[in-house]
């Protein structure tokens, strides 16, 4: 019996979850920053937004 064809495919299995996870690791940081952009775009607008406004209105 060839030992060394079983090893490979064992090395291949682990090559395989290793990726996955290397692979959904970098999915989580790719959607986590997705959010904080999108976080950081609509405070940016509603800081806008308000500085628009005057802070006081004046009285009559």
């Amino acid at each position: 019996m060839d030992k060394s064809h079983n090893g490979a495919k064992a090395a291949g299995k682990t090559e395989t979850r290793g990726l996955a996870h290397y692979q959904a690791e970098w999915e989580s940081i790719h959607n986590n920053m997705v959010r904080q952009i999108k976080e950081i775009k609509e405070k940016e607008a509603l800081e806008a937004e308000l500085a628009k406004q005057p802070l006081h209105q004046p009285r009559k």
